[in-house]
């Protein structure tokens, strides 16, 4: 069996790719991609193993030099490359991450340890109260929550809404 070696350095859309036949930039997203190589520059489309491939250049038009496709990618990930360290060392702006909360619009609900009306109650609350949202059956319509202590807990749906708020993480 022959051995190659191939080593790729990824920056978020932007990858360099070191082989034994030379060196190769990409530019893409999961799915979609643009790639010069020594071998040629391709456009790169597909997922879920049904792929499709069409070189951008011309075979004779590698002859010695470097096509343009090639230059434009390799310069773009030369560029991300070096934005990317110069900006490493620097805070990153905050991030909003969204959070599901389930809130109780009824008094004395029982929360239940399994989605159904027979299960052990494990706790009760009021009006007001919220609770971390986990999920929903939307065929028997009960809502899992997260109670304090990392528990799980079921809620019928009709009992309460789901909200979703944007909190700022630092």
């Amino acid at each position: 069996m022959p051995w190659y070696f191939r080593k790729s350095f990824k920056l978020g859309a932007f990858r360099i790719n070191l082989s034994k036949s030379g060196i190769g930039a990409s530019v893409g997203i999961k799915g979609a991609r643009v790639s010069a190589g020594p071998r040629g520059t391709y456009l790169n489309l597909g997922t879920n193993g049904l792929y499709y491939r069409k070189r951008l250049d011309t075979p004779g038009e590698r002859s010695g030099k470097r096509s343009l496709p090639f230059r434009i990618v390799l310069v773009l990930s030369f560029f991300a490359t070096v934005g990317a360290i110069v900006f490493l060392g620097r805070p990153v702006s905050p991030q909003r991450v969204f959070v599901t909360k389930f809130e109780v619009t009824k008094n004395a609900v029982r929360i239940r340890e399994m989605p159904s009306l027979h299960a052990k109650i494990i706790a009760t609350c009021n009006t007001g109260d919220t609770f971390n949202y986990l999920r929903e059956d939307t065929v028997t319509h009960w809502v899992q929550i997260e109670l304090p202590g990392k528990r799980t807990g079921y809620i019928k749906s009709e009992l309460g809404i789901v909200k979703r708020a944007a909190r700022v993480n630092k």
